[in-house]
């Protein structure tokens, strides 16, 4: 609960297209905003691996090679 006191803004990534989510998540990092929620798509198998990605991502702190 502190971070989102602190933060004030939790973005929510959904309905962002697989070409673009890594991207999206990135700029999010890299203009400040820190809290992240990215919504896991179950159906489409080959998306798991972006939203695994972006998860990586987030948890880096944006330093990971897009």
């Amino acid at each position: 609960m502190d971070q989102i006191y602190e933060n004030k803004i939790v973005a929510i990534i959904r309905g962002i297209g697989s070409d673009r989510i890594i991207d999206t998540v990135a700029a999010l990092l890299e203009s400040g905003i820190k809290l992240l929620e990215v919504t896991f798509n179950q159906e489409d198998e080959s998306k798991v691996l972006d939203t695994l990605k972006c998860l990586d991502l987030i948890k880096t702190g944006g330093t990971s090679i897009r």
